[in-house]
C-alpha cells in the first residue's frame, strides 16, 4: 500500500525580508503558486484545521493578496478595476496574476475560505490545468475513487464508511483535481474533514475511532472539525483516479439496496463543471476555460463512471456496496 507524503505545503520564501510572501506547493502535480499579502503562518490557517483562524480585519487592512505563478509577480500587468464578489472583491485578467480583497466583516472563525480567495485560487491553479473541486476522494482497495455530487448526496457518508472499514481518504469536500504523468491524480486542499452528525455519523465513528482517535473541535457555529494527522496512513495526500462516481440525493424512503447505473458523459461534464468555480467557463477567462474543458474532456474519456445513489445497505454492509462502486460493470 503506497502512503504518499503530505500534500500541499506552505513554504516561507525570504521570511526575514518579506514576512508576508509565501508559496503554495503541490506534492501531487509538482506545481506552485506565489503569494504576496499573506504570511506563511496565515495561509496555513486558511487551510490547516487550527482552532486560531486568520485574522480577517487585519488582513483586510493591508494591500491586496496578490497571486501568481513563477516569475508572475514582477512586473504586475494593470488588471482593471476591482470587481465586488461576497466577502470582498477581486481584480482578475484571463491567464494573468490575480488580486483579491477581502472585507473585513468576514468571520474569523469561518473555517471555508472567503470568497474573493476562493476565486483567485482556482484562478491561477487553472492556469496551469488544474481545479479545485467540491468533490471528496478516496482509496478502496487500490482503486482511487473520486466523488461528485451536491451537498447532501452522500459524499461524506461514502467517506465515512470507507474510514470505518479501513480505506484510505484524501477529502471529504475539497480536491484539487488534474492531469499528471498521463493519469489524473486528486489532491487534498485542506487538512481537516467535517462530517455531519446523524445515522451515518452513529454507525461509523466508533469504528473509525477505534483505529485511532481524531483531534475533534468544534466552530463557533457548533460544526465539528476533524484534523488531519500528518502521519495517520489513513489519509494519504493524493491518490491517482480509477472511477469517478456521480452522487445523487436518495429520495425518501431510501431504497434498500445501493442504486449504481450507468453515466452519461453529459451528465458527468455537469456535475464536474457544478463543483468546480462555473466563473472560469465564462468567456471572460478564455485561457482557463480552455484548460478546464481540455481536463474535464480527460477525465470523460479515460474514466469508468458510475451513477450512485446510497441506500441503507451501505450501513448495514459498507464494503459490499464499495466493491460495487469499485467494479467498471456495476
Amino acid at each position: 500500500m503506497t502512503i504518499h507524503p503530505p500534500g500541499l505545503r506552505t513554504v516561507l520564501s525570504h521570511r526575514e525580508a518579506d514576512p508576508l510572501s509565501c508559496r503554495l506547493e503541490s506534492v501531487a502535480f509538482k506545481q506552485s503558486l506565489l503569494i504576496q499579502g499573506l504570511g506563511g503562518d496565515e495561509l496555513e490557517a486558511c487551510l490547516g484545521a487550527a482552532r486560531s483562524r486568520p485574522d480577517w480585519p487585519v488582513i483586510a487592512a493591508r494591500q491586496p493578496i496578490i497571486m501568481g505563478l513563477q516569475g508572475d509577480l514582477h512586473e504586475l500587468p494593470d488588471l482593471g478595476n476591482f470587481e465586488p464578489v461576497s466577502g470582498g472583491s477581486v481584480a482578475l485578467q484571463s491567464d494573468h496574476p490575480g488580486q483579491a480583497r477581502i472585507d473585513p466583516k468576514v468571520t474569523k472563525d469561518d473555517q471555508l475560505l472567503p470568497q474573493p480567495l476562493n476565486l483567485l485560487f482556482a484562478q491561477q491553479w487553472a492556469r496551469l490545468g488544474l481545479f479545485p473541486l467540491h468533490a471528496a476522494a478516496l482509496r478502496w482497495r487500490d482503486s482511487g475513487l473520486l466523488l461528485l455530487g451536491p451537498q447532501g448526496a452522500g459524499k461524506s457518508s461514502l467517506v465515512m464508511a470507507a474510514l470505518a472499514e479501513g480505506g484510505q481518504v484524501i477529502s471529504d469536500d475539497w480536491l484539487l483535481v488534474g492531469g499528471h504523468q498521463g493519469g489524473l491524480r486528486a489532491e487534498r486542499l485542506r487538512e481537516f474533514l467535517m462530517f455531519r452528525e446523524g445515522p451515518v455519523w452513529r454507525r461509523f465513528i466508533q469504528p473509525i475511532r477505534s483505529q485511532s482517535p481524531l483531534d475533534t473541535h468544534l466552530t463557533q457555529d457548533r460544526r465539528p472539525v476533524h484534523v488531519i494527522a500528518k502521519d495517520d496512513p489513513r489519509f494519504p495526500a493524493w491518490t491517482p483516479i480509477n472511477r469517478v462516481v456521480v452522487l445523487s440525493a436518495a429520495p425518501e424512503p431510501r431504497p434498500q439496496r445501493s442504486v449504481i447505473e450507468t453515466c452519461l458523459q453529459s451528465q458527468l461534464i455537469a456535475s464536474l463543471v457544478g463543483s468546480a468555480m462555473p466563473i472560469l467557463l465564462t468567456r471572460d477567462y478564455p485561457a482557463e476555460r480552455d484548460r478546464l474543458l481540455h481536463s474535464y474532456d480527460e477525465i470523460a474519456r479515460q474514466l469508468p463512471t458510475a451513477r450512485a445513489c446510497s441506500g441503507r445497505d451501505l450501513l448495514e454492509s459498507p464494503a459490499a456496496v464499495l466493491d460495487r462502486l469499485c467494479r467498471s460493470d456495476s
